[in-house]
This record gives structure tokens, C-alpha cells and sequence, in this order.
């Protein structure tokens, strides 16, 4: 082939890569989540980007050995380097960059940010890689084999880290950074993420020094053996080295690379049961209460055993962080509960008892021991590749930790989807795009319906179609679609009123993360405003919540909270302001309700009861949840009765928002005890604020008190009931705990979930009197 030809197809190939990064940032600007300047932008361009300046690197060492060129390879590295971010990395930038004509773009330099850490990055090492391969490899063919491997090699480990170890993130010097959870939206540039790339760098860089140190740059090949008279670049490679070596040692302690070991030592404690090895942080919350955890851990593996009749092989390790942000730094779920079926281990953080998804982990582990390898998780093969059933992973958990809780089953919850045509299909939540859909949509309507088939089919055909990944036809004698309305029916027959429709309209009314406009901006404005807060700065909070507005004005939540840090900041009427621009909106009665007891509270502050007044009768009109419906009620009685009123008005509503303190609510509480001796409220209250700080033992005598006094209403009765069937329980009180529970299960007006939540404590009581 002559040089001219050789040139022109090297120039070919230069465009060939130019129009394929093209095309995909074209295709990403009509992909929700992906159309913006964003970490899921940067990550995608990135991914792809990485192979094309593999490719690009190997082929300027191809040029320039063809053109007799004499140049050291740090040179011909950044020629090529810069070729490769023009060509691969300017067309997604711009195309994305003009997109914004048609998008909404919240937070451009936050998008650059990830642009430059990411895709930029990564198109330094990789072109490295194929600088390398060009000169190690005489044919050309050859040498883009060897630099492509050495890419897919590289995000192969970074995905086998996911399979051999607890954390869920990645960092990869070509695949860049995965953060493992879709459902954390407050992505940004933090300090691992940069200390990872320092270190792909720094490893970039080694490379390019060893190459300048054995390359020959008259012939463009490497030599064997160190050339002599470059003592310079036998020290900057040492020293590169050793610098990659270290920053690799700092892994753990930077961030960006954490492993079993690790994480056990950063926690610090451990304690073996019959069946779990659960670690946890030496100090805190966790600690203080381990043997309740402990016995917690027990309750649900017997639970479990015997709702799906199968139980793991060996022990669980159960990691118990002491919070989210600990949680995120060392395996990277913040607010995202995670199970490992294939290495029998859950993350969690602790909560108050009982846990909320403890169950729900734990299912993921025992349905491993009906799903087939390498995960353990639903899934079935389609020729060469594996299809994972995301909904059955979900939904049998689910259906196995069907123990109760809150106001609504997953049945009534799951019919209100129904109702209110936001169920998704079945045959999109059984399948990937289960992720698609919102999550607590896609939980709900999952759930439910395994939870269907466990009752009327049983666990065997349950099991079945979770191992063949999802294959109804075979295990039920009839396809998805025939189920879907055969669960249909069923649903026909869940009792649900009409206020619970509209409680259901509120709790589903977020869309998936894919379809929230600035999803990650305004998950980060709203924690960074959360810390301005606790950090004392409600103006600066309020400058942040107000562009999260901005950005996501769909969203009554942001108001909500707008205007909580506004009245912080001193500034009552412009809170006032905002609360009234957000009840001119088409709101659901739930969130209407919400707002107007917001606006309730203002008007307390600013003593204007007679508007307190008529704000809170209309919360009680209008569909609620139980804890809005109790505040107003609770709230109401403040302004009305002439004993409970001055001090119950000062607990509840306290004249500084910005410096509530819990000591004063407190006294203020007992105040309204003594005030009232022969009403319920007071006491129930001081029992609440008890529990809710982790005392539950302190907190019984006040709410076995409120038990035997008038409360406002059954509302109060009921939870009065649940909290002392709780505080009884965990202060080892079993028979107290169980004749409450009893109660409560066998009350007419209790609702179904919490009948399911006091008999699952029922059972709680009987395991552990079973186990003395």
C-alpha cells in the first residue's frame, strides 16, 4: 500500500471516529437524563470516546513511523491526544451544548465539571494505551487489538469489583466513574471521584514515561533493556510509579477504592449470630443498640425461611452503617438500600427499630438460593446474552417482607395505581425497564402482584418462575398478560376509599429520575441547602432552595421548603408569599393539606389565629396522611383550649423556626401535661418525642399514661397504641407488648397495614420465647 493510500485511511479513520461521537451525542440529545450537559452524558461520550482514542493513539504511531518522523513519544502523545479530544470530544459538546435551545439546562459548569473529569480524561489514558500498544506492536492491526483490549480489560475488572466486592461504585480509567445507584440523584464533583482521576493520570503519565525511557525515537519502536544517557526519564518514571503506587495504597482512605476488608476495618465492630455476621460502627446509634439489632436480624431470617421455604447456604454478612454519607463513602449507596445475593451480603444504615428494609435485603439473599449463577438474581439467557428480570428481583422481595407499615397494604397501594392510570405495565416492570419507570411506582405494582401469585399459587410456582427469569408461561400454563388481569380483578375486591386515592395521587405523583428536568442540580442544591441550614445560614439556604424552584417548578416540595427557610431566615411574609403562590396551583388534597398547615404554622407565629384557625379546619377537610391530620388536630386544640393552648402552642410551634430546641419542646410538653392532668395529649406527645430521639423505654410510662386518657381522636389512639406496643417490646416487656399489639390487630378501625405491622410484632414475641 502506498504512504499516500496508508495517510488517507488514517485520515478516514480520523473521521470515521469524528462522525460516530457525532451520532451518539446526537442520539443522547432526544434521551431523557442523557440531553443535558451531565454526569450521565460525560459518562456515556466518555465510554465511547475511550475505544476511539485507543484506536486514534495507535494509528499517529502508524503516521508517523510511515512519514520517517523523529519524535519522542511524550510528543507524539499529545499530538495525538489533542487530535482525539478535538475530534471525539468537541461534536457531543456542541451538539449538547446547542441542545440546550430545546432542554432545560440547570447547571452548565456543573455539566462541564464531569465533562472534563470524565470523558476528557478518559481520552487521555486511553490514547496513552494506544500510543504505547503502536510502539510495543509493529502492525498496526495488531496494535488496536492489544489497545482496545487492554480498554475492555480494564472496565471488565472494574465490573468484576462490583461482583467481588461490597461496593457498588466504580472508577475506571476509560469507563470513568459509575456511581451504582440510579436512584441517587445528588451526583457531583467530590473529592474520590478527583483523586481517582489523578490517579488514571498518574498512571498515564508512568506509562508515558517508561515509553520515552526504552522507545527509540528515530524508529518508533521499544527497545529491550534501558537506554543509556536518560537519567531523566528513568526518575520521572520511578517516580511516577511510586507516585501510582502510593496514590493506589491511599485508595481506601481517599475513597476511591474500597474491598471487604476495608470497610470492616473503617467500621470497626462485629458480631457473630447463629446466622449473620453483622458489622457496625464501633461508636454510636448502632452500637447502643446492637443486641436489638442483632435480635432483629434472627426475627427476619426465620420470617423469610418461612414465607419462601428455602434458606441461604452459610452465613449473611450484614454491614450496618452508621448513616448515609458513612454508607456512601465506603460502598456508595447513600439513600439506596443494596443486597449482594452472590456474596450473602446486605448494606443498610441504621434506622430506628424495627428496621424498615432489613426484610427487604434479606429477601434479595434468600431468593439467591433460587436464582440461577453467576448473581444469584432473576434472569434467563437470549442466545449470548443475559436478560435480567429486575421486577421479579423486586417484586418476590417485596412480597416476602410483606410485614406492613404506614397507612396503605401494597395491595390498596398498587390498586390506587390502578385507579389513577399511573400503574405501569407489567410487561415493562418485568424487565429492564422496571428502571425506567418511577421506583416507587415500580416496587409497588411488582410487590403486589408476586405477592398475588405467593397467595394463590404458592412459593413453589413463585421460585420457579424467579429462576427461569420470568418465564409465566411455562410456570402459570398462561402468559403475563392473562396474570396481569387475572391480579387486576383481584385488586377489584382490596377496599379502598376515596381519600386514600388521593393519598396515593401525592405519594406517586414524582416521575423516574429520567424524567425529572435537572434531577442531580436540584438534588444537590436542595442537600447543600439542608447543611446551610444546620450550619445556621438560612439566607444563603434560601438562595439555593429558590433555584431549585426555579429548576424544578413541578415539584410542591420544593416550595414547601422554600418557605420553612425563609420563615428561618426571618422573613415570615415572604414564606407566606410563597406558600400562597403554591395553593393557586392544581395540587392534590394531600399536598394541598400540607401546605395549608405550613401556612397554619406561619400564622400562629405571627399570632393570627383566626387564619391559623381556618387553615387547619381545611387540612382536616381535606384527604391527609395520619401525621399532617394529628399535627392540625393537635395544632387546633393549641389554639382553642385554654389549659393545653400557651404551652402546647409553644412546643408545637416554637417562636424562633430557625433554633428549635429540643430541651424547651420538652418542657413545654411536661407543661401541657400538668396543665391538662386528665387529657391524653400531653403525655402522648412527650412518649412521641421520646421515642423519636431513641429512647424508647424513657418513653413507655408517658404513653401507657396517654393510654388510659381521653385522646383527641382515633387517629391518636392508634399511633398512641403502635408506639407503646413498640416501647413495650423493646424494653422487654413482651407480655405489655403483646396484649397491645392484640389489641390493635384486633381493633375494627385499624387499617390492614397496620393490622400486618402488629401481628408481624406478634410473631416478633412468640420467635423470641421460642429462642429462650
Amino acid at each position: 500500500m502506498s504512504p499516500g493510500l496508508r495517510a488517507h485511511l488514517t485520515a478516514v479513520r480520523t473521521v470515521a471516529w469524528g462522525a460516530v461521537l457525532t451520532v451518539v451525542g446526537a442520539a443522547l440529545c432526544f434521551v431523557p437524563l442523557f440531553n443535558l450537559l451531565s454526569y450521565e452524558l460525560s459518562f456515556a461520550v466518555g465510554l465511547v470516546a475511550a475505544f476511539g482514542a485507543a484506536h486514534l493513539g495507535v494509528h499517529a504511531v502508524s503516521a508517523a513511523r510511515r512519514g520517517h518522523e523523529v519524535i519522542a513519544p511524550v510528543a507524539l502523545f499529545g499530538r495525538a491526544a489533542l487530535t482525539a479530544e478535538v475530534v471525539l470530544l468537541a461534536p457531543p459538546l456542541v451538539l449538547v451544548t446547542a441542545n440546550a435551545l430545546r432542554v432545560r439546562v440547570c447547571d452548565y459548569p456543573a455539566g462541564l465539571a464531569f465533562y472534563l473529569v470524565l470523558p476528557v480524561v478518559s481520552v487521555l489514558c486511553a490514547t496513552a494505551v494506544g500510543v504505547g500498544a503502536g510502539l510495543a506492536i509493529r502492525r498496526a492491526g495488531r496494535a488496536t487489538l492489544a489497545a482496545i483490549g487492554v480498554v475492555v480489560a480494564s472496565i471488565l475488572l472494574a465490573v468484576y469489583g462490583f461482583y467481588a466486592a461490597p461496593p457498588i461504585f466504580a472508577y475506571d480509567p476509560f469507563g470513568g466513574y459509575f456511581p451504582g445507584a440510579l436512584y441517587d440523584e445528588d451526583l457531583k464533583v467530590e473529592a474520590p471521584l478527583l483523586c481517582a482521576r489523578l490517579y488514571h493520570l498518574t498512571g498515564a503519565a508512568a506509562l508515558l514515561a517508561a515509553l520515552t525511557l526504552l522507545g527509540d525515537r528515530h524508529t518508533l519502536r521499544l527497545r529491550l533493556g534501558l537506554a543509556r544517557g536518560r537519567p531523566r526519564a528513568l526518575a520521572a518514571t520511578v517516580a511516577l510509579l511510586a507516585a501510582t503506587g502510593t496514590l493506589w495504597a491511599l485508595g481506601p482512605t481517599l475513597g476511591f477504592r474500597q474491598n471487604a476488608a476495608t470497610i470492616a476495618r473503617a467500621l470497626g465492630g462485629r458480631r457473630d449470630t447463629p446466622h449473620f455476621t453483622i458489622l457496625y460502627p464501633r461508636h454510636g446509634d448502632a452500637a447502643r443498640h446492637l443486641d436489638l439489632i442483632a435480635r432483629d436480624h434472627e426475627f427476619r431470617w426465620a420470617e423469610l425461611q418461612r414465607t419462601l421455604g428455602v434458606a441461604p447456604g452459610g452465613r449473611i454478612t450484614s454491614y450496618v452503617f452508621g448513616g448515609t454519607a458513612e454508607k456512601r463513602r465506603l460502598m456508595g449507596a447513600a439513600r439506596v438500600y443494596v443486597a449482594k445475593p452472590w456474596r450473602r451480603e446486605i448494606y443498610i444504615q441504621y434506622e430506628h427499630f424495627p428496621h424498615s428494609v432489613l426484610e427487604h435485603e434479606l429477601a434479595h439473599v434468600f431468593a439467591g438460593a433460587f436464582g440461577p449463577g453467576p448473581f444469584d438474581v432473576s434472569m434467563r439467557w437470549q442466545g449470548p446474552y443475559p436478560r435480567v428480570n429486575v421486577g421479579l428481583i423486586e417484586g418476590v422481595a417485596e412480597a416476602a417482607s410483606w410485614h406492613g407499615g404506614g397507612r396503605l397494604t401494597e395491595h390498596q397501594w398498587a390498586r390506587a395505581l390502578v385507579e389513577l392510570k399511573l400503574a405501569p405495565p407489567l410487561e415493562r416492570v418485568f424487565g429492564l425497564g422496571f428502571l425506567t419507570a418511577a421506583a416507587s411506582r415500580s416496587y409497588t405494582i411488582a410487590g403486589s402482584f408476586c405477592r398475588y401469585l405467593l397467595d394463590r399459587y404458592g412459593v413453589a410456582r413463585l421460585r420457579d418462575v424467579y429462576h427461569g427469569g420470568g418465564d409465566f408461561a411455562a410456570v402459570y400454563g398462561r402468559g403475563l398478560g392473562a396474570l396481569e388481569q387475572e391480579w387486576h380483578g383481584f385488586l377489584q375486591s382490596v377496599p379502598l376509599a376515596p381519600a386514600d386515592l388521593e393519598l396515593a395521587r401525592d405519594r406517586f405523583k414524582r416521575p423516574a429520575i429520567f424524567h425529572v428536568p435537572c434531577a442531580h442540580t436540584v438534588a444537590v442544591r436542595r442537600q447543600r441547602a439542608a447543611r446551610l441550614l444546620r450550619e445556621g445560614a438560612p439566607k444563603e439556604a434560601v438562595a439555593e432552595l429558590a433555584a431549585a424552584c426555579r429548576e424544578d417548578p413541578d415539584d410542591p416540595d420544593g416550595p414547601l421548603d422554600l418557605a420553612a427557610a425563609e420563615e428561618q431566615a426571618g422573613d415570615p411574609a415572604a414564606a407566606r408569599r410563597t406558600l400562597d403562590r403554591l395553593l393557586d396551583r392544581k395540587l392534590s388534597g394531600a399536598t394541598r393539606a400540607r401546605v395549608l398547615a405550613a401556612l397554619a404554622a406561619v400564622a400562629i407565629r405571627a399570632g393570627a389565629d383566626a387564619d391559623a384557625r381556618r387553615d387547619l379546619e381545611r387540612v382536616l377537610a381535606l384527604p391527609t396522611d395520619e401525621g399532617t391530620a394529628r399535627t392540625a388536630t393537635a395544632l387546633l386544640l393549641a389554639l382553642r383550649d385554654p389549659r393545653l393552648g400557651p404551652p402546647l402552642r409553644r412546643a408545637l410551634v416554637p417562636a424562633d423556626p430557625a433554633r428549635p430546641d429540643a430541651a424547651v419542646v420538652m418542657l413545654r410538653l411536661r407543661e401541657a401535661m400538668e396543665a391538662a392532668p386528665d387529657e391524653g395529649l400531653g403525655p402522648y406527645l412527650v412518649g412521641r418525642q421520646l421515642y423519636l430521639r431513641d429512647h424508647p423505654a424513657d418513653a413507655l410510662p408517658y404513653l401507657e399514661r396517654a393510654a388510659a386518657l381521653p385522646l383527641p381522636d382515633a387517629r391518636f389512639r392508634r399511633e398512641n397504641l403502635r408506639l407503646l406496643a413498640l416501647c413495650a417490646y423493646v424494653a422487654g416487656q413482651r407480655e405489655r407488648a403483646r396484649a397491645v399489639a392484640t389489641q390493635l390487630r384486633d381493633a375494627a378501625d385499624t387499617p390492614a397495614a397496620l393490622k400486618l405491622e402488629a401481628g408481624d410484632l406478634l410473631r416478633r414475641i412468640e420467635f423470641d420465647e421460642r429462642g429462650r
